[in-house]
């Protein structure tokens, strides 16, 4: 009797759960069902400076609290197009419609909820050559049908179809774009929004937090802080279960939490270490809540507790001047020639800069004070004579009109720079330098082809202004003591706040060796590979190189140091090193590499974004079988959308045929691409 009561129970809840979503005139507050009502579930304006960098991009979305969400992204076959105010790409030229040309949106019920769809509307734009024709399409079906009729301007689509209704995993949407005119045809989406319902039934299971051990916590710019944090749960938790303990933000917010801890078990308690990391920003509001994998529970919140944060700030590094080289090597040049071989060394670091003379001053300042870079000009034939006198083509570019990117080493030079008169070659490997042309003259608020720096003897003084592409003011002083005897080629090098000169020197020969540009760094680079991040970088060469030092961010602005790397102290010879991050999260994840000398002296070696991709399939080549990582039914598809084998309740599937091939699972709805030789 027991049994049929519950099965009765069972179907009244289900056939309640189906009548309320059509009428809101039904009382609920007697059953075990919890619902989130309005009409968006997933929207965003799209507003920013290219938001098109970023694939996908998140920034300014407003969801659901039962979903999780992509944000707009692009495929392969799309091309990101600089744009504001827009998500915008071109490469939609091809006559019929390419699979990997679209937009795409994934939404992700949270466990025990689904979805019912109501619509999706956007707005968007094309250009002249852009695409003239449109399909979106789902994941539910492999991208098979389209869904409505869209348009270049934007429109409705419905999603009041059965199939879009009770959606309880992952569903992906792809608004494809085709029969552009031109490659650089661009097509835009302006805003979107998807409308309709959640609904989560009650689950068993629960999370609850306890004390923190350790707090308050108190952390430095490079040494995070240790602690635990307890908890109890109820309910069956399976075997092969992760306890992970989050961060809040300062303010308590979850929406970009911070991961310290993870605990593997399927018990009902436990205590979880955490590791409050370096450089987190101070605050008394910092909440911590554990999520469960299986099933996925989340826990209520922490008591509050505060975080306080010394040596700060451990913030972005904004451009400065690495080196001057300030006796002019003028011998070649004629005798009153000492500007034209003056040459400030500088490097962009974590910011891009657009050049030209409102965002670059360079003040000299002992005595009467004059702008040299009151003109920047374009010198094609100054920038071939570089490359052809260094050996090396392409090490020098003309940075005219250009925006510099991150951790990119530059020159201010003249106008009339006299090439022939110092030697270039020790630097090849060690590029690009954007070279800076200052327009040249011999008085007045302009660079000084007679001389600026000064070959006599004494402090000397000049003071730099970087404004960059986010509009942020970056002002330094610096100062170096130059020797009485005045010999061509002596240099000044300094730290990453200015100041006086931390070291000075003398270039026999007036040949340009590296030390002008502090650890020396050929490339870094990074490659997501075996659901890691690995990260590789390589110096030509290295002057009191301490250590390297690797942080992580999530969001490209607050970062978190995860591992150190051994320098090569002094060395001129390439050098390759590499760092493997384990636990890297799903989607853009930012990785930021500084330089230490012996003395702390740091430098800034730039920031490369990866995109961490989950896979739930493989190709195994030793058995020959595509491999899942877990059991599921898939079905596996050709390029051109024919079903080509299925298979149930399997982890591996037998498979000999090579080729790019579609694997479906039917259970999540999740769909991959997966290429086998």
């Amino acid at each position: 009797m027991l049994q049929q009561s519950e099965s009765k129970k069972i179907r009244s809840e289900k056939f309640l759960k189906v009548s309320i979503k059509k009428s809101i005139l039904i009382s609920v507050l007697f059953f075990n069902l919890t619902f989130a009502w309005g009409q968006s579930i997933f929207t965003n304006p799209i507003t920013g400076t290219n938001p098109n960098t970023s694939n996908p991009y998140i920034i300014g979305q407003t969801i659901d609290a039962n979903i999780t969400v992509s944000g707009i992204g692009r495929g392969a076959g799309a091309t990101g197009a600089n744009a504001n105010d827009r998500y915008n790409a071109n490469s939609w030229n091809t006559a019929a419609i390419d699979i990997s040309a679209y937009f795409e949106w994934t939404l992700t019920p949270s466990a025990g909820c689904d979805i019912d769809f109501v619509s999706f509307i956007y707005t968007g734009q094309a250009s002249g050559t852009g695409p003239t024709s449109f399909a979106i399409k789902s994941s539910l079906d492999t991208y098979t049908a389209n869904i409505g009729t869209p348009t270049a301007g934007g429109t409705t689509i419905s999603l009041t179809a059965a199939s879009y209704q009770n959606v309880s995993s992952a569903i992906t949407f792809r608004l494809y774009g085709f029969g552009a005119s031109a490659a650089g045809g661009t097509f835009s989406i302006n805003d979107f929004t998807f409308n309709g319902t959640t609904a989560c039934s009650a689950t068993t299971n629960t999370i609850t937090t306890g004390s923190i051990t350790g707090g308050p916590f108190s952390v430095t710019c490079t040494t995070p802080a240790t602690g635990s944090i307890a908890f109890t749960s109820s309910g069956t938790f399976t075997v092969g279960n992760n306890y992970t303990a989050q961060l809040s933000n300062a303010s308590g917010s979850f929406a970009s939490p911070t991961i310290v801890g993870s605990l593997a078990s399927a018990a009902n308690s436990g205590s979880i270490s955490i590791s409050i990391p370096a450089g987190t920003a101070p605050g008394a509001g910092y909440l911590i809540r554990i999520i469960s994998s299986t099933p996925a529970i989340f826990s209520n919140s922490s008591a509050a507790f505060s975080i306080s944060l010394s040596g700060s700030p451990c913030s972005l590094v904004p451009p400065y001047v690495t080196s001057l080289l300030y006796d002019g090597c003028n011998v070649s040049c004629g005798t009153s020639s000492e500007g034209m071989t003056e040459i400030l060394f500088g490097n962009t670091n974590d910011f891009s800069l657009a050049v030209n003379a409102a965002n670059i001053t360079l003040n000299y300042t002992t005595g009467t004070s004059y702008n040299m870079t009151s003109t920047i000009v374009n010198n094609s034939a100054t920038t071939t004579a570089l490359n052809t006198a260094a050996g090396c083509p392409g090490l020098f570019v003309d940075a005219f009109g250009t925006t510099l990117p991150t951790n990119a080493s530059f020159l201010i030079v003249s106008n009339a720079l006299c090439v022939s008169a110092l030697v270039w070659n020790n630097l090849c490997g060690t590029g690009p330098i954007y070279v800076i042309y200052a327009g040249n003259g011999s008085i007045g608020n302009t660079w000084r082809d007679a001389g600026n720096f000064g070959n006599t003897a004494g402090t000397k003084s000049f003071s730099t202004t970087f404004i960059t592409t986010d509009a942020s003011v970056n002002s330094l002083s610096f100062s170096y003591t130059a020797p009485a005897s005045g010999s061509d080629g002596n240099y000044a090098t300094w730290g990453l706040s200015g100041g006086s000169a931390s070291t000075q020197g003398n270039f026999p020969g007036c040949s340009i060796t590296p030390i002008v540009l502090p650890t020396s760094l050929i490339s870094f680079q990074g490659t997501y590979i075996n659901s890691k991040s690995e990260l590789s970088w390589q110096t030509a060469s290295e002057q009191n190189n301490s250590h390297f030092t690797l942080s992580h961010s999530t969001d490209g602005y607050q970062f978190n140091v995860i591992g150190t790397v051994a320098g090569s102290g002094n060395s001129t010879e390439t050098r390759d090193y590499r760092f493997m991050h384990n636990y890297p999260h799903p989607g853009m994840n930012y990785y930021k590499l500084k330089s230490t000398d012996y003395d702390g002296k740091e430098y800034s070696k730039g920031i490369v974004a990866i995109e961490a991709e989950f896979n739930f399939s493989f190709y195994n080549s030793l058995t020959s079988a595509i491999e899942l990582s877990y059991a599921s039914d898939i079905e596996i598809f050709s390029m051109d959308g024919k079903l080509i084998q299925s298979s149930l309740n399997t982890s591996s599937v037998p498979f000999t045929k090579s080729g790019t091939f579609f694997i479906y699972d039917k259970k999540t709805g999740i769909s991959e691409r997966l290429f086998i030789p």
